[in-house]
């Protein structure tokens, strides 16, 4: 029996290694999403305006009372941000989720987003294995740089043409 726990402890401590070796980053890259078909449809339909009401929200102390209410306030509170963008479904869940978890897909928001601000706020996920606490995600998103994605992209020259 102590073989198998010691077998068991040495696979969980191989397993709590593994972030360390090979961190996950989690910012948000917006030439990848203007590069990206799905990404650059979402950046087209308004993406900052839903950044800096996410800003907004986030210093206003909004969005971190909903999230210290748990799952049914972070709920709440989509609801109500929902209603003053006038947007929902898709073109509300996939700018929330790239501003927040710097990717257009993965889990449930809900709990992800709960489960970033509990581990930020209580320090038991370091950054050494590629942690980005709330306070480190807004002040990225803060540093964006939004016209250079608002321009237009240069346009390839068009191939010289072949006279006969």
């Amino acid at each position: 029996m102590s073989v198998v726990c010691e077998v068991w402890f040495a696979f969980s401590w191989i397993l709590d290694q593994v972030p360390e070796i090979c961190p996950v980053n989690r910012a948000t890259d917006l030439q990848a999403l203007h590069d990206n078909f799905e990404g650059k449809s979402m950046l087209e339909d308004k993406f900052s305006e839903v950044s800096a009401s996410l800003l907004s929200a986030y210093d206003s102390g909004e969005l971190l009372g909903a999230l210290d209410e748990g799952h049914s306030g972070w709920q709440k509170w989509v609801k109500g941000f929902s209603k003053s963008l006038k947007r929902k479904g898709k073109s509300l869940f996939m700018p929330l989720r790239v501003l927040l978890m710097g990717k257009l897909h993965g889990p449930g928001m809900g709990p992800s987003i709960l489960l970033l601000y509990k581990a930020g706020k209580s320090g038991v996920a370091a950054a050494e294995v590629g942690f980005i606490t709330l306070d480190e995600r807004f002040n990225m998103l803060r540093q964006l740089d939004w016209d250079s994605l608002n321009q237009d992209q240069p346009q390839p020259e068009p191939a010289a043409s072949l006279s006969s």
